[in-house]
């Protein structure tokens, strides 16, 4: 049969599906060509015939169970003895999986062109809309300082708080930028980790006075004092969005927070951080949501609370890029607890603040607490077993602590200024 198949070989029937007794015989550009390359196909095989080889010619074949498979044929001319052209050897190899990788590689690159390109428009704008915003910020702390009417002062405060909250945006966003293109990088350096902590929750201490919150914090008198080497910076910046958040999220009661070591070796020690919260709790369904970028638990939260969603995103990545990992743990209506962890490298340097032995007649003194909050209570006494206070009794409130002060039975009241009325 003129343009018939005389040969088949296995793994023809592997490729197409086609044994050798449903094609030895039958046209093959009419068999098994798609229509519409069709004409293409006759024309490279007519070539063969006349001596005219086609290397690397691409085509669609489509199999027996109908699947669509990318072909690259060699034809060249098969010849007799005598050295005429008597058909055609058509070497084909399937390319399907190679064209599936090149198409997604190619996709792959434009979408990274695009990420690329988006990153460097918004680290740019970021950079244009600092300058004057910094200024606009300067120019109203100016004004501010001034003599004001009552109803001057709302409106230049309001535009602080406004200007203060785009400026953390702006940052977030400049973040972000960085993270994405790979070119953040940690910024290592010496840090009581202890003062840190106390420095981040004494800025934010107002806001959480404000919202009538108890706000405490524990470093576990355990965890030997001593300089780390590690991102100073990077480290506040996580510890002020989950206080900050635990804050936003918490209309009564407390938000806590502490820190353990979880390793500790000759070189490095890894710290987790945790802030618990006694606030309005995230579902196991909303907690898949929290890390992602710009995306809030529902357009409710963000209505009431505010917020944009890159503050957890980007903590998260900080806390990998310290060799960390950030989580949850959550009940909705039942507060939340969030919690990282971090590596620093170990020095033997003393820490500015260190729990020093007191002296023997010191340790036989007995200590009255007076704290109104319980976790308060929990975490001083902590602090006074760790200075060897073996006579240490906590109360809650002042109606407690009167009669046992007036017998006298106390040498040193530690008394937390939240029991004063």
């Amino acid at each position: 049969v003129a343009g018939g198949v005389n040969e088949w070989n296995n793994k023809a029937v592997e490729i197409t599906g086609f044994g050798k007794e449903e094609v030895l015989g039958r046209v093959l550009v009419e068999a098994l060509i798609a229509e519409e390359v069709r004409p293409a196909v006759r024309a490279v095989l007519d070539k063969a015939l006349q001596g005219i080889e086609e290397a690397n010619f691409e085509f669609p074949l489509f199999t027996k169970d109908q699947q669509r498979v990318e072909i690259l044929l060699n034809a060249t001319a098969r010849r007799d003895a005598a050295d005429n052209i008597v058909g055609v050897i058509g070497v084909g190899q399937d390319i399907t999986e190679m064209r599936r990788l090149m198409h997604q590689e190619a996709r792959l690159f434009q979408a990274q062109a695009a990420n690329d390109a988006k990153s460097q428009f918004l680290a740019t704008m970021s950079h244009e809309m600092r300058t004057p915003l910094n200024i606009i910020m300067g120019m109203n702390e100016l004004v501010m300082d001034g003599p004001l009417t009552d109803e001057q002062l709302n409106f230049t405060q309001q535009i602080k708080v406004s200007s203060e909250s785009l400026l953390v945006l702006i940052n977030d966003i400049l973040d972000l930028t960085k993270i994405e293109a790979g070119k953040l990088e940690l910024v290592e350096g010496e840090m009581d980790v202890r003062t840190l902590l106390e420095d981040t929750v004494q800025s934010v201490a107002g806001r959480g006075m404000g919202h009538g919150l108890e706000l405490c914090c524990l470093m576990r008198p355990e965890i030997p004092d001593r300089v780390l080497i590690g991102d100073a910076d990077r480290l506040r910046q996580i510890l002020l969005n989950l206080i900050s958040n635990g804050i936003k999220f918490t209309e009564a009661g407390q938000v806590y927070v502490e820190v353990e070591e979880e390793e500790c070796t000759d070189t490095h020690v890894t710290l987790r951080f945790s802030v618990h919260d006694s606030g309005i709790g995230i579902s196991p369904e909303d907690q898949k949501k929290l890390f992602s970028r710009f995306s809030q638990v529902d357009s409710s939260t963000t209505r009431t609370y505010g917020g944009t969603g890159l503050g957890l995103a980007i903590s998260k990545q900080f806390a990998e890029l310290m060799n960390g990992s950030m989580g949850v743990q959550s009940e909705d209506g039942k507060g939340s607890l969030f919690w990282f962890s971090a590596v620093f490298k170990n020095t033997a340097v003393p820490a500015q603040i260190e729990f020093r032995r007191l002296p023997e007649e010191a340790m036989a003194l007995p200590v009255l607490l007076v704290a109104r909050n319980e976790t308060l209570r929990n975490s001083l006494l902590r602090y006074l077993e760790a200075l060897d206070l073996r006579r240490a009794q906590a109360v809650e409130g002042l109606r407690g602590a009167l009669p046992l002060v007036r017998s006298g039975a106390f040498s040193v009241v530690v008394l937390c200024t939240s029991v004063l009325p």
